[in-house]
């Protein structure tokens, strides 16, 4: 007689550990926190800064590896301050986001896990701010960007010819022409590099910041220094204009 296969033991399960952290803003603290106020939860708990202190608190929930992420997200919900669920929470692990329905062996081989916890709005505005300053840095990359290209424009067009330049290099050469190295900011705040030299014509500078600044054909700019007008017949020279000063353009 056959006798029967042994039968495979079924593996035990494992328990992990996930520790939850609530982040939150002042927007949240001022605005969202009183309407999710639950008295049971808090308690006698009124101060500021022992309500910033238990919003603080990490608590930690043991579920088991075939659980879902919600099943530890329902428990912490449970016995946290603030009632999470009612945040429309978004999870992160790290830099990675979690989904309620993803399984805790998903998310690697770990013993222990460390989530924090987004209400819905307050990871919104996080995202904003984090926009917003990608694109201040792009910003400032693309304004880098520009100036060199106009730097280079400059070196190969009439405002400074490249061989007259002297930017930091030692020359004692009677023919070398010092450049001078001036910003023009429009009124939307953005600026342009030029280079000029001291025999440099006002109005040339305004033909050239025209050109870099790709304004439309006939545009008419007066440049203004220190709050006065400057003559487009005068020389750099003829003015009180130094190396990295600021001029003004504006479109008349």
């Amino acid at each position: 007689e056959n006798s029967p296969a042994p039968r495979t033991p079924r593996p035990a399960l494992e328990r992990v550990q996930i520790e939850f952290q609530f982040m939150y803003d002042p927007e949240f603290l001022a605005h969202e926190l009183p309407l999710l106020w639950d008295p049971r939860r808090w308690g006698r708990i009124r101060s500021p800064a022992t309500i910033e202190k238990k919003l603080q608190e990490h608590v930690a929930v043991v579920v088991f590896t075939t659980d879902v992420v919600a099943t530890a997200v329902a428990a912490y919900s449970d016995i946290f301050v603030v009632d999470v669920l009612a945040t429309d929470p978004v999870l992160m692990d790290r830099m990675t986001r979690v989904f309620p329905t993803s399984t805790l062996a998903s998310l690697g081989d770990k013993l222990a896990v460390y989530i924090k916890v987004f209400p819905r709005s307050v990871y919104n505005r996080r995202r904003e701010r984090e926009a917003v300053e990608m694109a201040r840095v792009e910003g400032e990359r693309e304004q880098a960007r520009r100036d060199l290209e106009m730097v280079r424009e400059l070196q190969a067009g009439d405002t400074l010819p490249s061989e007259n330049l002297n930017l930091g290099h030692e020359d004692n050469s009677s023919n070398n022409i010092s450049g001078i190295r001036i910003k023009i900011r429009d009124k939307a705040g953005r600026d342009t590099l030029l280079l000029v030299t001291a025999a440099t014509k006002v109005q040339s500078v305004v033909e050239n910041y025209c050109k870099l600044a790709q304004l439309q054909p006939g545009t008419k700019v007066r440049l203004e220094f220190d709050d006065e007008a400057l003559d487009p017949s005068d020389t750099i020279g003829n003015t009180e204009i130094e190396d990295d000063d600021m001029l003004t353009a504006f479109c008349i």
